[in-house]
């Protein structure tokens, strides 16, 4: 920086063109007329950039971003004089008077804020590259310098005109504010200009740890190997990314840089500035995959194949629960998305835990590979509103218009097993208490609600989480977040919708870590039909235009997500967690499992009644060969304490060849015992077990022996009773057993009877 004085009426020539030194002097003759003590500001030559607060006379200076001088203020500035109001916590409204101009932009922001902003290497060369960087790293709670806001688009404006006129409130007549760059650091402020200044922008750190290169192949490849790679497939006319959680689609009011379109846009590959437009929205807390458009066709196809599906949904069924499936597959152009989320269990006055997980499991579909099978479908009226949270009802009121609520349908095609959040085998009675949380719990909550502190955050009546697979039928804002709430089954993290206590003393919302709660919601599967593109006449554009059409001919473009960022955490809880017996122990409180610690003696019930638990059926009885099982439990009277068994068993052997006939063989068995001839005998599910003994063992009764081997698959599904929790039917027959010699293995896939 080259800084020199002018003296008074001292004429001097550099490479500047002449209007430019008419306004050197001009300023230098107002300046002399100020005491030095309270001059605006000095002069300095700069050698990076050709920038001026001066512009070039003419009357459309106004309009000018940016001129070509080398004149720039140095940071000797006076208070500000003019009117400052706030717009909310986090944004001021300022509008410059006389005694502040003349000055630009920047030095407006840094005079009218105060110690809302720094000044720190301010006034150093303008460089975009570096500013880029430096909010890379720059502290979340630390203040902003002005062209770290400018480079942001945290700025607005409006002439002094522009402002006057918008203060008549005429009628559908008035100018919206201008969004400011960083190229408007030097634009030069006269009396009545008007600037709203977000000096606390919304940040979303979690662009800079992502890799969003249209390709594998990149400059810095270090930096590659340390960062996530967001670009998951490409084709003609569109790209396929794995969005990061707390990252925006598109630019928000007070951030125009850290959102998903800018990032590819200024990547390696895209830095062209060529086509680039989002064609489908994710919530800014939910991840996954989202299609963007990189040629104009394309967008206007799926635009379309989004409006023919909410067009063409299954009108006829409206009322109707149940759906069949080729009424839901009767067209295949349309585009599928499945989601998988992880949903709070929730013990209330009416529903324990397990129960509430019980009507979860209950509404998952049957069956999706038979055509006559029925498919569960959920169905709710969201109201049509701009607020957020969205009101969701189970059933549109009469009295309003109907045109006031739209239909949402979505159907939940997997329900994964219960995941204890805390630990009640402990002497402290209340099991929400710091006692009752072990330290593997304690990393899950933590990692589930992000930086939790006791008492926020977690709702107080959640104690467990289950997995969850969505697919959509209706596309509509916050239907999955919002249906499943309603159903008693809030997301994990979502604050609106009953996931997460919001949390109340954050200094600001910027969008870090450490303020903003993640939300366990990911688009996990993604189809749509190929497309194939022919050129027809417009008559109303009169001209040719390329319209894009489905090809039903080739495959449908796929794409899937096998981890959220929920998968980590939960799966390493679960190694610590193997026995999957435990999970009801956990969520009920009955302590060890009543099948591990059977009593061989007769025993008497709280009633004095003679109860026999020595008389009941093995824990797991199976029969060799491919035979249906199912899956029971019961809560003994004298433990209580819960008991589980599973039992397959041939036609021959239990009076017929459907599940039903196992499940009445097993039920007759345990009401027949002393004792235990009022229980209840609940059936969880079942499928089929493929049992094959060594040639030393036919037949497997639940003893522990030496010469007990062979191998054991469970998987399938029951038409009556639904899918077994295969997992755990696997886990019972392998502590059972009580050696190695079983080999016991599970099939979670769908498809298999």
């Amino acid at each position: 920086m080259w800084k020199f004085s002018i003296a008074p009426g001292l004429f001097f020539r550099l490479a500047i063109p002449f209007h430019y030194c008419f306004h050197i002097q001009n300023a230098w003759r107002l300046s002399s007329t100020i005491p030095t003590a309270s001059r605006p500001f000095s002069w300095s030559l700069s050698k990076s950039v050709l920038i001026s607060h001066f512009p070039p006379p003419g009357p459309s200076h106004r309009h000018c971003a940016v001129s070509t001088n080398i004149i720039e203020f140095s940071s000797n500035l006076p208070s500000w004089k003019g009117s400052t109001a706030p717009f909310s916590e986090y944004a001021v409204h300022v509008q410059a008077s006389s005694f502040d101009v003349p000055i630009n932009v920047s030095d407006a922001i840094l005079r009218s804020m105060g110690d809302k902003v720094s000044s720190a290497n301010e006034f150093s060369f303008i460089d975009s590259v570096l500013i880029a960087k430096s909010l890379a790293t720059h502290p979340p709670d630390a203040p902003m310098t002005p062209h770290q806001l400018l480079f942001l688009g945290s700025v607005w404006y409006l002439s002094a005109e522009e402002y006057q006129h918008n203060q008549q409130m005429i009628q559908h007549s008035s100018f919206k504010p201008k969004r400011l760059t960083l190229e408007n650091a030097t634009l030069p402020l006269q009396e009545g200009d008007y600037l709203r200044i977000h000096h606390t922008p919304r940040r979303f750190p979690q662009v800079y740890q992502a890799d969003w290169s249209l390709s594998a192949t990149r400059d810095d490849k270090k930096a590659a190997m340390t960062l996530t790679k967001v670009v998951v497939q490409q084709g003609p006319g569109y790209c396929i990314i794995d969005k990061p959680p707390l990252i925006p689609v598109h630019p928000t009011v007070d951030n125009v840089i850290e959102n998903v379109v800018h990032q590819l846009q200024t990547s390696s590959e895209g830095s062209d500035g060529g086509y680039l437009a989002p064609v489908q929205r994710l919530d800014t807390n939910t991840s996954g995959l989202l299609v963007l458009a990189t040629t104009p066709e394309f967008a206007a196809y799926f635009a379309k194949l989004l409006r023919h599906k909410t067009k063409n949904r299954n009108n006829d069924n409206a009322g109707k629960q149940h759906v069949n499936n080729n009424a839901m597959n009767a067209t295949s152009n349309t585009i599928q998305k499945g989601y998988k989320c992880l949903v709070c269990l929730a013990e209330t006055g009416t529903e324990s835990v397990v129960d509430a997980w019980q009507r979860l499991w209950n509404l998952q579909t049957t069956s999706q590979d038979s055509s006559s099978s029925p498919m569960v479908v959920i169905r709710h009226y969201l109201e049509q509103s701009d607020r957020a949270p969205k009101r969701f009802v189970r059933q549109r009121p009469t009295e309003d218009n109907e045109d006031q609520w739209l239909e949402c349908l979505l159907q939940i095609t997997q329900v994964g097993p219960p995941i204890a959040l805390y630990d009640v085998n402990n002497n402290n009675n209340n099991y929400k208490s710091e006692d009752a949380l072990t330290t593997s719990s304690t990393s899950l909550v933590n990692e589930l609600w992000a930086n939790n502190q006791r008492g926020s955050g977690v709702p107080h009546n959640v104690r467990a989480v289950a997995e969850v697979q969505v697919s959509l039928i209706t596309g509509r804002t916050h239907q999955i977040r919002g249906q499943l709430s309603e159903l008693g089954f809030p997301i994990v993290g979502d604050e609106q919708y009953g996931g997460a206590i919001p949390w109340t003393d954050r200094a600001h919302y910027q969008g870090t870590s450490s303020s903003t709660q993640l939300l366990a919601l990911q688009c996990c599967d993604l189809s749509f039909p190929d497309v194939d593109y022919e050129t027809t006449w417009n008559r109303k554009r009169c001209r040719d235009i390329v319209l894009g059409t489905p090809n039903n001919a080739r495959p449908r473009i796929q794409a899937s997500l096998s981890h959220a960022w929920w998968t980590s955490p939960v799966e390493k809880y679960r190694s610590s967690h193997a026995m999957f017996g435990t999970i009801d122990q956990d969520l009920e409180g009955e302590g060890d499992n009543a099948n591990a610690n059977a009593s061989t003696q007769p025993e008497t019930s709280a009633e004095g009644a003679v109860v026999r638990p020595d008389l009941l059926p093995p824990t797991t009885q199976l029969s060799p060969g491919r035979n249906k099982y199912i899956l029971a439990k019961l809560r003994d009277p004298v433990t209580n304490k819960l008991r589980w068994f599973v039992k397959s068993a041939a036609p021959s052997e239990c009076g017929g060849p459907y599940h039903a006939n196992v499940a009445d063989d097993l039920i007759e068995w345990i009401n027949g015992v002393p004792g235990y001839e009022s229980v209840k005998v609940e059936i969880t599910g079942g499928g089929r077990i493929d049992y094959v003994p060594d040639a030393a063992s036919s037949t497997f009764d639940g003893a522990s022996s030496s010469t007990d081997a062979g191998t054991v698959c469970v998987y399938g599904f029951s038409y009556r009773y639904g899918k077994g929790d295969h997992r755990r039917a696997a886990e019972i027959i392998q502590d059972s057993m009580g050696n190695d010699r079983m080999s016991v293995t599970y099939d979670l896939a769908d498809d298999l009877y």
